[in-house]
């Protein structure tokens, strides 16, 4: 939270003074500015920015980053598959459904990112059967959260008593 805090004190370190030479020097007018755009800016800003960005962190904690950062992978083919599922009701027609060579490249696209997906997810089982593990870091965090000994790690970490919660732990099953 404190790094996210940091980068807005910074924006606005930086924004506001050249949002303020823009007003002054007749580049931006203040005055056709509705109230209204203003206020949905703000909310969109906090809900696109701040609620993604704490929410992205907490999965880092809770899962590891490659889990974290593999799982936001997965909106782009959900939003493809959503695009053409709104298209066939009728509610909508997405833009690269309009060429067939821009239908194939987001369909190819969406091909590679899935498969790296999966081919992430099996190479991190693959690395935990050493262990007698098949479920990978996943499986690990939520055998751990299970347990209460993630929750335990969390609450140190916020008390300020674990300085990282990045470190490598194995779970080897009782003999």
């Amino acid at each position: 939270a404190l790094f996210f805090g940091v980068v807005g004190c910074v924006t606005a370190a930086l924004g506001l003074p050249l949002l303020g030479a823009a007003t002054l020097l007749g580049c931006w007018d203040v005055r056709r500015l509705q109230p209204q755009a203003l206020a949905l800016a703000g909310v969109n800003g906090l809900m696109d920015y701040v609620l993604a960005d704490y929410t992205w962190a907490r999965a880092v904690l809770l899962l590891g980053p490659t889990v974290a950062t593999m799982g936001m992978t997965v909106q782009i083919p959900l939003a493809t598959a959503a695009d053409v599922v709104l298209s066939w009701a009728g509610l909508g027609h997405p833009h690269w459904l309009n060429s067939r060579k821009a239908t194939l490249l987001t369909a190819a696209g969406t091909a590679a990112i899935l498969a790296g997906v999966f081919g992430i997810n099996c190479s991190a089982g693959s690395d935990d059967s050493s262990s007698g593990s098949s479920d990978g870091l996943v499986g690990q965090r939520f055998r751990q959260a299970a347990d209460g000994s993630l929750q335990e790690q969390l609450l140190q970490a916020e008390d300020g008593q674990l300085q990282s919660l990045g470190h490598s732990q194995r779970v080897t099953p009782a003999h």
